[in-house]
């Protein structure tokens, strides 16, 4: 097998793309499948991503309302028998969510009749496709939800859920606060990027509806705050961008810190307990630098920096010191014990030298117990993990009680053979998993969606 994986793992002679390469535009749809066939489940997310597709994978109704709501698919397929649920029920969880994103969801059965139907219509479903499923209606017929679902998004400005603006609505601003500093002597403009801090514990802790009315509640602080002309856009998951047209970036930094002072002190109450949420901003002013960093990478890299040194705070852009800017990496940690594997997996992305446009650092374990010894954790950085299975699956429930797991994305590496160890991974809640042999440039772009979905 070794000898197959040289085959497909190329050492590289020519250049690598660069980051400026890459554009937003090109991502892949994201499906999510959610079926306890192991069976179904490999063959459907071989065929789909063969086809173009990104696939995540959940054995489990549990992981499979965790990947909906932290990785915010384009389209979801849900058997209607699961282990430790039914797909009924698990559709009841997330339909109102699917529906104000316009994200269709798909009931799968093998017990095809006009009962279950009925049953999944009336809850919510968009469709329902009998088992086994005819691969060949399948791929137009996902083509079909997705346009339908593109053409929604591409027609409306706000989110559904919070009430903000989307990204459609924020670049149109964008535009125009860049058109008026051009036209205007003098004037200019700020954006904020903000973040809700440890967001992901609320979720754990006190359910997704929950999230989702602090998500609500959020934006209507800000709604209650703003002056004349401000727009808070929903960027993606718990992120947003606020405008502040006129605005320097102190003055933008003052308006962020009256809003912190209300929102931090609002107490949310899920059943018998009491919390507070708080929020982390970066902070950047426009500038017309030709070739320069576009004003949200900026206020994106400010927000890392505030979140990185103790969360709740604010940064602007000009006072990170030059260290933190070179300091934004993501961590890919490679446990491999073989060696040629290993190697020119370390080779290809100290080459490539990004994931998901952000810098990265490699470090490689040839064994479990190397991996385990080593002091590699620090809790404000970003990592993907990829783990050989031959290593051993059963490492992951011992970092997940080590480790605080949000910021590691964990990948298996697994032979085609080996189906029983996916399955393994799979229930372990690996995000995902690799069938070997596979072409390195397809991981590192794989790997940049992850990390766009996780980490941005």
């Amino acid at each position: 097998m070794l000898r197959q994986i040289q085959t497909e793992f190329p050492l590289l002679t020519s250049p690598l793309r660069t980051t400026g390469d890459r554009f937003p535009d090109t991502k892949l749809p994201l499906l999510l499948i959610i079926d306890d066939d192991i069976e179904f489940i490999t063959f459907m997310k071989d065929f789909l991503e063969q086809h173009g597709y990104q696939v995540l994978a959940s054995l489990t109704g549990k992981k499979g309302l965790e990947l909906f709501y932290d990785f915010h698919p384009d389209l979801v397929l849900i058997d209607y028998i699961l282990p430790d649920t039914d797909g009924v029920a698990l559709l009841t969880q997330i339909v109102e969510k699917a529906r104000n994103e316009f994200t269709p969801v798909i009931m799968v059965s093998a017990h095809n009749s006009n009962e279950h139907r009925a049953l999944s219509f009336n809850l919510g479903a968009t469709d329902f496709i009998g088992k086994p499923v005819r691969t060949d209606v399948l791929l137009p017929f996902l083509k079909n939800r997705l346009a339908s679902r593109e053409q929604i998004l591409a027609h409306i400005l706000q989110d559904e859920l919070t009430g903000a603006f989307n990204r459609k609505f924020l670049e149109k601003k964008l535009k125009e606060q860049s058109a008026l500093f051009h036209k205007e002597n003098g004037y200019t403009f700020s954006a904020a990027m903000v973040d809700l801090d440890h967001f992901k514990k609320v979720n754990d802790t006190y359910g997704h509806h929950t999230g989702d009315q602090v998500l609500e509640t959020f934006v209507k602080v800000f709604e209650q705050m703003k002056t004349s002309g401000e727009t808070i856009n929903r960027y993606g998951g718990e992120e947003f961008v606020v405008i502040f047209p006129g605005a320097s970036a102190q003055e933008a930094d003052a308006r962020v810190e009256e809003w912190r002072n209300r929102f931090s002190s609002i107490t949310f109450t899920s059943e018998d307990e009491q919390f507070h949420v708080h929020f982390s901003a970066g902070i950047a002013q426009f500038s017309d630098v030709p070739g320069g960093e576009s004003i949200l990478e900026r206020a994106d890299k400010a927000l890392y920096h505030a979140k990185s040194t103790g969360s709740n705070r604010t940064v602007s852009h000009p006072h990170i010191p030059a260290s933190a800017l070179d300091a934004e990496t993501i961590t890919l940690l490679i446990v491999e014990n073989d060696t040629s594997v290993r190697q020119q997996l370390e080779d290809f992305f100290s080459t490539r030298s990004f994931i998901s446009d952000k810098p990265v650092r490699v470090i490689t374990f040839h064994t479990r117990q190397q991996f385990l010894e080593e002091d590699w954790y620090h809790p404000e950085e970003d990592y993907v993990l990829l783990l050989a299975s031959s290593i051993g699956i059963d490492t992951l429930p011992f970092l997940k009680t080590k480790y605080d797991f949000r910021n590691v994305a964990v990948m298996i590496m697994t032979g085609e053979e080996e189906t029983e160890r996916v399955e393994e991974a799979l229930r372990e809640e690996a995000e995902d998993y690799l069938l070997k042999p596979f072409r390195l440039e397809d991981l590192g772009e794989w790997l940049d969606g992850v990390a766009d979905r996780m980490f941005i």
